[in-house]
Formats: C-alpha cells, structure tokens, sequence
C-alpha cells in the first residue's frame, strides 16, 4: 500500500473535506450535526472546520474518535494510514482495479455533480471501454477522456476519484504557484492548462510528476506529457496548501 506523502494535518483534512463532501454537508450543516452527533454544549464552530480541512489545526483525540464514528470508517482512513475507509474485511484492495489502489474512493452518482472539473476513474461494467480516468464536465454531464467524450447517460460505469488537498479551488492553488527551480525540487504538482477550451482544460487538469529522465512532466493517469519550457507560458503548477 503506497503510503501518502502528505503531512499528517493536510491529509486528515483531506479525508474530512472527502467525507463531508461525500454526504452533501457543507462546513456549517457538518459542524451542526457533528455538534448534535457528540452532544455538545457548545457547537462546534465554523471557523474550527475550515482550520482542520486546510490542515492548519487537528482536532483532540476524542474529537477524531468521534469524527470517525460520524463519518463511519476507520480512524486509519481519516488521517491517511489506510486507502480502505469501510471496516469490511472483505472490502479488500485486491477486489478493485488495479489502478484504484491508491487513495481512490467510489462517488455516488447521485452526488457525480459536485466533481465538475476533478479527475474521474470510470470502470465500464459492460467492458465497452477499456477502464479510464478522464475528468467531468457538469455542463453537458459527460466525462471527457484522452481520446473521447461519452454522456453520463450512455454508460453503464462505476466512478471513483481521489480528494484534491483540503477540498480547495484553483483561487487558493494560486497562491502557491511554482516556479521551475521549485517544480524540479517537487515530487507531485497539480497542472492547470492556461487554455480557453474547457475541454482540454478538463483532459490536463490533475496530479502530474517528472517523467524519467527529467526532460519534462508526465500525467501518471492518462500518459499525457508537458514540455518544461511551458510552465507559466502554456499551464501553471500548484503544490497543496500547507
């Protein structure tokens, strides 16, 4: 099992933005419930959830046994010892796909909305394509692949995806844009095309590395490969909020 390289505090609140996100509760309705959830007397604050998911702040141990409880997974999962966030046994890496091991978690398609622009692993039940990650369009409702566009509505498929950092936008990314001396420093960097068509927006968007021999960067997910000489110029690169 690939072991995250996020510090500890980033990928707890990695796993909290995933989880509330999962359950359709914003930063406020989840303080809410959590508060009714514990019995506080005084409810949790707004403030104390948004700190936790930028990884500025842990809550106590009996706040995370508690949140782990809420959400229903193991305490593992939630601050990123473990990929598997069910107590099932059977629910074992070995019963995916092999490109789901790290860090991937199935979206409900009654929530597939909310990862508009995001990066998609689809498995097609009926094996019409081969199993792919490609990123959702909302717009037209449809997942945009390497070499194709197919409709939400005209597929039988499972979709999985991972959590971006913190749960954040490309606005907070920003300000913690790379130049090249630290992208060649950096293991993993978030790509951003500088492009008006949102369909090639949606096939670059993601978690990109060096390729081999250091002569540009490489997209593990899809092959998709980028000149240095483009950074700034063509598409910028993030790190995550620390």
């Amino acid at each position: 099992m690939k072991v995250s390289t996020l510090k500890p505090k980033t990928m707890f609140g990695s796993r909290l933005a995933f989880l509330r996100r999962e359950h359709g509760l914003s930063q406020s309705a989840f303080a809410k419930e959590f508060s009714e959830f514990t019995g506080r007397k005084k409810q949790l604050t707004l403030a104390s959830v948004s700190l936790w998911e930028q990884g500025e702040r842990m809550p106590d141990a009996t706040s995370l046994i508690a949140i782990a409880k809420f959400f229903n997974v193991t305490l593992d999962f939630l601050t990123g010892l473990s990929a598997i966030n069910s107590f099932d046994n059977e629910a074992s890496e070995s019963n995916q796909p092999l490109e789901l091991k790290d860090f991937i978690f199935k979206i409900d398609i009654t929530s597939l909305r909310k990862y508009d622009g995001l990066p998609i692993y689809v498995v097609f039940l009926n094996m019409d394509y081969q199993n792919q990650w490609g990123i959702l369009n909302s717009d037209t409702y449809s997942i945009v692949f390497k070499n194709m566009s197919l409709k939400i509505s005209e597929i039988t498929a499972e979709f999985y995806t991972y959590p971006r950092p913190c749960d954040v936008h490309a606005s907070v990314f920003n300000a913690y844009s790379f130049n090249l001396s630290r992208l060649m420093n950096a293991e993993e960097f978030w790509v951003e095309l500088k492009n008006s068509s949102s369909e090639l927006r949606y096939q670059y968007a993601g978690w990109w590395r060096h390729n081999e021999n250091k002569t540009g960067i490489i997209n593990p997910a899809n092959g998709l490969t980028l000149p240095y000489e483009g950074l700034c110029v063509s598409y910028n690169a993030f790190s995550e909020p620390i």
